[in-house]
């Protein structure tokens, strides 16, 4: 029986880790973002999703690697 209530109690907890995953992502655009590749030294948007980068690129190319709920800055 308790192996049932932990298995149910993880199933929630990753769950809520889950959707708050959404909340915490973001795009930043409109700039000039510094790459320090020699190909491509700039980028016009970034996509962070807590405290990681997830993509680099064009507004259209990051917004495509977060959620359509994420926060467009």
């Amino acid at each position: 029986m308790s192996r049932w209530v932990f298995t149910l109690l993880l199933c929630g907890c990753l769950q809520g880790v889950a959707f708050a995953g959404a909340a915490d992502e973001q795009v930043l655009y409109n700039g000039q973002i510094f790459t320090g590749e020699p190909e491509h030294p700039y980028a016009e948007a970034v996509a962070i999703r807590g405290d990681k980068i997830v993509a680099l690129g064009n507004r259209g190319e990051v917004s495509k690697a977060v959620a359509s709920s994420a926060e467009m800055v």
